[in-house]
């Protein structure tokens, strides 16, 4: 006797909407929506200082701009913040280089917390053996560092199908860490990976001008 298995029954468009929706904002400069992690949002302080909302949680109306530098550095150039927030906002005139400043310093914290779960893995030697032992969920290295080196070990990622971020400097990734000469990294965590990789894609994708991360 054949038994026949019986597939979920499908799911109704407006609940697959709902499961998949994420929250979207318009940015003041292209008028277009986005999503969320897409822009960047900043409030105006009671000082009427405006102030960068990275993690999308200070008190205020929030105020979105596309998270890219061209575009930041456009908003603050005129009065699109003033205008949208209908008062008088003080807008410092290196704003999207205090933005990525931030953007930085997020990710060296989020490596600082990484190092202290005792999930991330330092120097070539060490980060080899983690990624063929296939413990490693993100390989990371210095802008700055060896293109051979790093070279070497992308290759067995991507055999690997492990992925891979640029984005700290050999200073930066030194500081986050409390070690000198952080070169190379590998995250032993899949949940902090993925946390990790998503800010840097932040960086990444923010469009500052290439000679600063050049290799």
């Amino acid at each position: 006797m054949t038994t026949r298995e019986h597939a979920p029954p499908p799911q109704s468009p407006d609940l697959a909407t709902n499961v998949t929706a994420r929250p979207q904002r318009r940015c003041l400069v292209t008028g277009e929506s986005y999503d969320c992690d897409q822009l960047v949002r900043f409030v105006v302080a009671p000082d009427d200082q405006l102030t960068p909302d990275l993690k999308m949680s200070l008190p205020g109306r929030g105020l979105w701009v596309r998270a890219t530098h061209s575009a930041i550095t456009q908003a603050a150039g005129g009065k699109l913040f003033a205008r949208a927030a209908r008062q008088n906002v003080s807008v410092p005139t290196d704003l999207a280089d205090r933005v990525h400043d931030l953007f930085i310093k997020q990710v060296s914290n989020g490596l600082g917390l990484v190092r202290k779960a005792g999930k991330i893995v330092l120097g070539y030697a060490k980060v080899h053996a983690a990624l063929e032992r296939q413990n490693a969920y993100l390989l990371m290295h210095a802008i700055d560092g060896s293109a051979d080196e790093c070279a070497k070990l992308d290759r067995l990622a991507q055999h690997l199908a492990i992925e891979m971020r640029r984005v700290l400097t050999i200073d930066q990734q030194s500081a986050a860490l409390g070690q000198d000469n952080i070169v190379h990294m590998a995250i032993t965590d899949r949940q902090w990976a993925d946390r990790l990789a998503q800010m840097a894609d932040r960086i990444l994708g923010y469009g500052f001008p290439l000679e600063v991360r050049r290799i």
